[in-house]
């Protein structure tokens, strides 16, 4: 059995081991995490629809957290283990972003991988997902699907390397001829978001799959003139 197989094994048998059953609710065992204190849950998605947010932070004297369902800053309450946490809510199934602010310092959210990337004044953000009865028009259905395709390029007229994203819809590689959508993010975006976090390709396949949609290349682009992330040291294009 290879190294990457043992590995494997070895994390999963990690994961199975159970949370203690006499851990405060959002808790996985005081003292564990690594290092970084309880091992939280956060945010925490409940049946109801409500959101609960956790953050710790011990020292801190104010913690609040900003997200979309009300697009406001909602305090959080601070309990014996230094823990911070609200629930808000319930909110309509959809998906949301959000950031923590501890003492006037914006943070995000230690115990979620899933993050925005932003650029300029919007800086990146968590996000959590409302779910709905059954699939949303966003997510994955048994349909045909297309592709995403990453296109670097170098852009002459910037003297930048760039990429972008590119949609390619089912079928796309039998040579036939389809229109295409140049689809360009908002100021605080980049070029990926559009399917990290807009799921652009599963509306696309949902949408052609229902009829609602003819087949079609989506482009998309990076809207700043910079390098693209992923493409080279971060640098802007000359005056």
């Amino acid at each position: 059995m290879s190294r990457y197989a043992l590995s494997l094994l070895a994390a999963l048998a990690l994961c199975s081991v159970g949370p203690s059953a006499q851990a405060p609710a959002g808790q996985r065992g005081a003292g564990g995490g690594g290092g970084r204190g309880p091992a939280l849950v956060s945010p925490e998605v409940g049946a109801d629809r409500t959101i609960t947010f956790r953050y710790l932070a011990p020292n801190a004297k104010e913690v609040t957290v900003t997200d979309d369902t009300e697009g406001k800053p909602h305090p959080m309450t601070k309990d014996a283990n230094g823990v911070w946490s609200v629930k808000v809510g319930p909110a309509r199934p959809d998906i949301y972003t959000y950031a923590f602010n501890a003492d006037g310092i914006i943070a995000l959210d230690p115990r979620n991988t899933n993050i925005k990337m932003g650029y300029g004044n919007f800086g990146p953000v968590n996000v959590v997902e409302v779910p709905g009865d059954g699939p949303q028009f966003y997510d994955v259905k048994p349909v045909p699907h297309g592709e995403v395709r990453i296109r670097p390029y170098d852009s002459k007229t910037l003297g930048l390397s760039r990429e972008m994203w590119v949609y390619t819809p089912p079928d796309y590689d039998k040579g036939k001829s389809y229109p295409v959508l140049y689809l360009f993010h908002g100021a605080g975006d980049i070029e990926s978001g559009w399917a990290l976090i807009g799921r652009a390709n599963n509306i696309l396949d949902n949408l052609m799959a229902e009829g609602k949609a003819k087949p079609m290349i989506v482009v998309m682009p990076l809207g700043h003139a910079i390098q693209s992330f992923y493409a080279g040291p971060a640098k802007a294009a000359p005056h």
